[in-house]
């Protein structure tokens, strides 16, 4: 079982299979969909009993490239300013990753049981190798809805995670 529908969660997954995910990663790039992403962990959260949350934003290294080549035709540094630009976006997360943290705490969840934190790179890349190394048991994410025309030609990091995950997928539309 690599994907898991969202309309599926009741009806397709038993409590066994709900109880296997204690450790649950949640990759964000603060869309609104990740607010609807929150309420399914909460579901989740709930029905197993996670130990351990994992709350990550992946600062997209095309991102801060693309940033860094307007600026950088006013400069002569290029690696300084996609520095800098990479700072300010890690910044950025931290606190948006903060905020979020404000809210599950707000909601019961001990601080202690959620971990945050903010990589740099290619995200789809970037998520799975965190699921790999942090012994993930559910990767669980949102869809940004981008349209079938720029899902095609762009790709989607949700799908890229999908097939390329070794680890379960939930994925909330």
């Amino acid at each position: 079982l690599s994907v898991i529908s969202v309309s599926f969660i009741l009806t397709k997954i038993t409590i066994q299979e709900v109880r296997m995910f204690k450790k649950i990663l949640f990759p964000t790039d603060f869309s609104e969909s990740s607010k609807d992403v929150l309420k399914v962990i909460d579901k989740l959260d709930n029905e197993c009993g996670s130990q351990s949350i994992v709350i990550v934003h992946i600062v997209d290294k095309h991102s801060v490239d693309a940033a860094a080549n307007l600026e950088g035709f006013y400069s002569i540094s290029l690696e300084h300013i996609r520095d800098e630009i990479r700072k300010e976006f890690t910044r950025q997360a931290e606190g948006f990753l903060n905020s979020i943290v404000d809210e599950l705490f707000a909601q019961g969840y001990n601080r202690n049981k959620i971990t945050t934190k903010v990589f740099f790179g290619e995200p789809a890349e970037e998520i799975i190798k965190i699921a790999e190394t942090e012994n993930i048991d559910c990767i669980v994410m949102g869809t940004r809805g981008r349209g079938k025309t720029a899902e095609f030609l762009l790709g989607s990091v949700s799908d890229k995670v999908i097939r390329k995950s070794k680890i379960p997928v939930l994925i909330i539309k």
